[in-house]
């Protein structure tokens, strides 16, 4: 988590009108550091939300594995109902007296 140097400033305890502020911090030491200093400054108002991406190295790495597999997913659909067998068009009885005349090779103009 990147700390900006006037956070402090622009989000102190007494100006934040919220009642609930997620926090995503990085997972790993420097950012439960930031996390807990937070915590100490928002009290309970400050929920942890990296429990929603613990197995990734952070949101931004959460969301790219969230993006690449939901693609994987629309690929595979696509992929299967091409494999898919097609319907075959329905015969009318123009068409079938059509290719019974043509295919016998006598020839009618007016159907």
């Amino acid at each position: 988590m990147k700390t900006n140097k006037n956070h402090h400033q622009t989000c102190s305890p007494s100006s934040c009108p919220y009642s609930r502020i997620g926090c995503f911090p990085d997972n790993d030491r420097a950012g439960q550091t930031d996390y807990e200093n937070l915590k100490k400054m928002f009290g309970d108002r400050l929920r942890d939300m990296s429990k929603h991406y613990a197995e990734h190295k952070d949101l931004n790495d959460y969301l790219r594995y969230r993006n690449r597999a939901k693609q994987a997913e629309k690929k595979s659909q696509v992929q299967s109902v091409r494999r898919m067998p097609q319907p075959q068009p329905k015969k009318t009885l123009k068409s079938m007296a059509f290719h019974t005349l043509v295919g016998s090779g006598k020839r009618k103009t007016n159907l």
